[in-house]
């Protein structure tokens, strides 16, 4: 009787085994770094943001810069908040093209996956294997849309210097009326060697 029991219960065993989900998809809140206005700032593109600010950060101070402190502030902290800074700028910059009619030309989007490309061919082979093309892609149009609205934004200024004090005040009076929401839980996940 015991075997019989054993027999049945062999293959409800391994369907149950095989039925379990070993490695679930994330869940869509580890998506995300922050929201802007209420749209998630995908994380994906922030690690191309934090990666800047790594190489950055490295280039100043070498590996050791992440074991120094400004003003009580981590370097790692620094470096995570002017990524999200960066990427809050263009993100922000980009809700007000349509009002301004600038748009991507077929040139513009050339260059962007020449751009992409390049970026791409600098990361060592650990950092490719983890980078989607197209998300590259879409931040290399994203900068170049931004540089765009900046050239529209300050036609009329003869100097670089007043244009960009003019593009400053502007984006201020933007991020006074911005919205934006840290993901806590990634955030806090984030770490740099």
């Amino acid at each position: 009787m015991n075997k019989k029991i054993i027999f049945i219960l062999i293959p409800i065993i391994v369907f149950a085994v095989f039925s379990i989900n070993f490695s679930p998809e994330p869940k869509e809140e580890f998506y995300y770094i922050a929201t802007l206005n209420g749209v998630r700032i995908p994380l994906d593109e922030y690690k191309l943001y934090l990666r800047e600010q790594i190489i950055t950060f490295e280039s100043i101070g070498g590996q050791d810069i992440w074991k120094t402190t400004l003003d009580g502030v981590s370097s790692q902290v620094l470096a995570k908040q002017n990524a999200l800074d960066s990427i809050i700028f263009v993100k922000l910059t980009l809700e007000y093209a349509n009002n301004v009619g600038v748009y991507l030309t077929e040139e513009n989007r050339a260059k962007a996956l020449l751009n992409a490309q390049a970026l791409l061919d600098s990361f060592t082979p650990e950092e490719a294997i983890h980078v989607d093309f197209d998300v590259i892609v879409n931040v290399m149009e994203e900068s170049i849309l931004q540089d765009r609205i900046f050239a529209q934004l300050t036609r009329n200024y003869a100097s670089l210097e007043e244009s960009i004090e003019v593009f400053n005040h502007i984006y201020s009076l933007w991020l006074q009326d911005a919205v934006i929401e840290k993901n806590v839980q990634v955030w806090d996940s984030i770490v740099i060697p």
